[in-house]
Formats: structure tokens, C-alpha cells, sequence
């Protein structure tokens, strides 16, 4: 029979909570595109509170943030990846230990997928309210680019958790609840280097969807529309 220093070390995973990941779509301005105003049609799943209102740039400006700039790119949408807990302190516990650094459990409870989105258009395409040509040509900007916030929020918050746990260190230290040695512990939890982890999973399947919208058939669609704006 284990001793009692040794059972109350190594709790028994039937009493231990599994992770429960949630994904959040965040913004970096709280104001809220006029969708009525500007007769904008949302991509079909995004609601009018999570479509932002874009931040109009200059040209270099856009250039700066474009990670391969290109003149015809009209906007952009932003997106961090971030990774949080619902209450870290509570959610990790410190394992006694006799001998050597100690060991950290997870107990359970809500880990956050983050992706904090912002939209930026160039400013000349800022809408002139009594414009028609100017509102026409930045509801079709927006609603594109709208549809790269579409992508962001089923990214959080349907494809990051369903694809986190296929990871080994998810299933071993977030399902199983496996004990985790302080080292590794202050380095990926406590450190950044979980995100870091986790966020190219999450880039690569962004950039794939991002080459779907941006694809030449599709600027040439919109370059189209926007002649005839």
C-alpha cells in the first residue's frame, strides 16, 4: 500500500478536473463598425458585435503592417494569438515535495485561446457619407475583410480547441493531469513558451485561410466591384 506522503503527492486523476478550452475573439478598439448605416452584409456566422470598426491608415502605413506589402492591397485584418487561465493561481497546484524542486498539477477549469483583432483601411477609402461612390467602394473593402474576422473567430474558437488536444503536452498535462516538473513548469506555463507552443498550429491554419480569400480570382472579383463602385 503507498504511503500517505506519497498519495497525497500524486492525487488520483479520477478527482481531477480535465481542461476545458475556450476561445475568445478579442479587439484592439471597442468601437463597432455601423453595419446598418453602411448597408454592410456580414459573412454568414459573424455578428454585428464582433465586426470592429477599421482604422483608417496611409499607405505606408498599411505597406508596415502587410507582411509582404502590395499596392493593390486596399486593408488588412490583424490578429495576436494569446493563450490565458481562468484563474492561474487556483488552477496549478505546487506538489510537495522532500527532495528537489517541486512538481505542479493542473486542477482543472477554463484555458483561453485569445485572438485580439484589429482592421485596417487605407484612408482614402474612408467613406464619404454623401458619397455614394465612396460608401459603396468601403462597404466592399470592409465586408471582405470582414470575412478575415469570420476566420479569426472560428480559428479560437472552434479550431484551436479541437485541435490543442491532439498535442502530446495538452493530452499529458492538461487531460491526463499528469505532474509537471518545476522547470518545464516555469518555462511554458508561467513563461510564454506554451503559446509559443501552440500559436504556429494556429498561424499556419490562418494563413491558409487568409491565401483562400486574398486568392488572385478573388482580388480580381473585388477589383471589379470596385471599378464599377
Amino acid at each position: 500500500m503507498p504511503s500517505p506522503s506519497t498519495m497525497f503527492a500524486f492525487p488520483l486523476f479520477s478527482t481531477l478536473l480535465k481542461a476545458k478550452f475556450v476561445g475568445r475573439l478579442k479587439f484592439a478598439s471597442a468601437a463597432k463598425v455601423d453595419v446598418g448605416k453602411y448597408k454592410i452584409a456580414l459573412p454568414a456566422g459573424l455578428a454585428a458585435a464582433d465586426a470592429p470598426q477599421p482604422e483608417f491608415v496611409t499607405r505606408a502605413a498599411l505597406d508596415k503592417l502587410l507582411a509582404k506589402p502590395n499596392p493593390s492591397v486596399k486593408g488588412v485584418a490583424k490578429a495576436k494569438f494569446e493563450l490565458g487561465f481562468a484563474n492561474f493561481n487556483q488552477q496549478w497546484k505546487q506538489l510537495p515535495s522532500q527532495n528537489g524542486p517541486p512538481q505542479w498539477q493542473f486542477t482543472g477549469g477554463e484555458v483561453y485561446f485569445d485572438a485580439t483583432v484589429s482592421v485596417h483601411i487605407l484612408d482614402e477609402y474612408k467613406p464619404r457619407d454623401k458619397d455614394v461612390s465612396s460608401v459603396n467602394r468601403f462597404r466592399i473593402i470592409i465586408q471582405h475583410e470582414l470575412e478575415h474576422v469570420l476566420d479569426d473567430a472560428d480559428l479560437v474558437r472552434t479550431f484551436m480547441p479541437q485541435e490543442a488536444v491532439k498535442e502530446n503536452m495538452i493530452q499529458r498535462y492538461f487531460l491526463q493531469n499528469q505532474p509537471m516538473d518545476n522547470s518545464m513548469f516555469e518555462y511554458f506555463i508561467r513563461g510564454p513558451k506554451l503559446r509559443d507552443y501552440l500559436e504556429p498550429t494556429w498561424m499556419q491554419e490562418r494563413n491558409k485561410r487568409a491565401g483562400k480569400r486574398d486568392s488572385v480570382d478573388e482580388y480580381n472579383r473585388l477589383m471589379r466591384e470596385m471599378q464599377k463602385a
